[in-house]
């Protein structure tokens, strides 16, 4: 498999939905490829200070997993059952509830320890998974792609890794945060290929697209993985792209945080190291709350640079504003 497409998702603030377009982007992607290609589609979790995703997409620890996998396997949907059968009757179902399915082996490792502990495997932190399209029973599952995740922990002191604390400085260095995420990139390019003859290098890996949900705001560890991205792409020999979402919400102190935003990141794609395409990400709060196309103004953004700008509305859905609310998890839809 050649070019990978990482898909960068970035806030200036937290609460603006950004976790939500990254898992929507990522469902969005995981169903085309599941139309095209076959390819798998990773989410990577790289919310180091404050990530919630484990607990809401999987299970906080390996009880409550095994809890609620016991409800798969008595509905008879479990992943490995599904692909058993081959039940990929339908392809595609957007407008069908979503929901996830995981391999049984519980994953308790997280991206923290990848880059904490020493050269630990990256098949010890990817979660394979699907999403699918249930219906009344098995025989009737839609399948829609393949997404894999990497999670961040959701544990205070694993987070306390990253964080300046008493005016101590962090426990992970950013020498050793560098050299990790080097590693981490050269392992995701290779994830799940096939061993080549006895001296040869791997193929290149499974992924085609890898949405990163970034930390919000600006800080060194978040400033020194878009660094190596934009490096790792610029020396790939697969013509790698990186799209660059900025998340906003229709309140005005993120519009125009959201354009200062933006203008840095076009400011940046005219150098060596450019990003391949800008977006805008309007994520709604309410629903049809960006019907308005005039509400979807960025403070400080010339007419110029509006024309290099990709514009996107991340709607509201109150299925997954449920989903997030609601212990029986029960499927959603998106719309972006």
């Amino acid at each position: 498999m050649g070019k990978m497409r990482f898909h960068i998702v970035h806030s200036v603030k937290g609460g603006c939905g950004k976790t939500a377009f990254s898992l929507f982007k990522s469902m969005e992607l995981a169903e085309k490829n599941a139309n095209e290609n076959r390819a798998r589609v990773l989410l990577l979790d790289a919310d180091f200070k404050g990530s919630g995703l484990k607990t809401l997409i999987y299970a906080r620890d390996k009880a409550a997993y095994e809890a609620f996998y016991k409800i798969q396997e008595q509905n008879g949907d479990t992943l490995e059952k599904i692909e058993e059968s081959r039940l990929q009757n339908r392809l595609g179902s957007k407008k069908n509830a979503n929901s996830f399915r995981f391999r049984r082996e519980y994953r308790q490792e997280t991206l923290n320890d990848y880059v904490w502990k020493e050269n630990m495997a990256i098949t010890a932190i990817v979660t394979e998974g699907a999403v699918i399209a249930p219906e009344s029973d098995i025989k009737n599952i839609g399948f829609n792609g393949y997404l894999d995740f990497v999670f961040c922990s959701p544990e205070s002191a694993e987070r306390d890794f990253f964080r300046y604390i008493d005016g101590r400085l962090p426990d992970l260095s950013i020498g050793k945060f560098r050299l990790e995420v080097c590693r981490l990139l050269k392992d995701l390019r290779c994830y799940g290929a096939d061993n080549g003859a006895a001296g040869e290098e791997k193929e290149t890996g499974q992924y085609t697209d890898i949405v990163i949900d970034m930390p919000p705001g600006y800080d060194e560890y978040s400033s020194i993985m878009l660094e190596l991205l934009r490096k790792f792409v610029r020396i790939s020999n697969e013509k790698d792209e990186i799209h660059y979402y900025v998340v906003t919400t229709a309140d005005r102190s993120h519009l125009d945080a959201a354009g200062e935003a933006v203008k840095s990141a076009l400011e940046d794609s005219g150098k060596e190291d450019r990003y391949t395409q800008v977006y805008a990400v309007f994520s709604e709060v309410h629903e049809d709350e960006f019907k308005d196309e005039a509400l979807k103004t960025l403070g400080g953004i010339s007419n110029q640079d509006k024309g290099r700008i990709k514009s996107i509305t991340c709607k509201y859905q109150k299925e997954y504003y449920d989903f997030c609310r609601d212990d029986k998890r029960e499927p959603f839809v998106y719309e972006i």
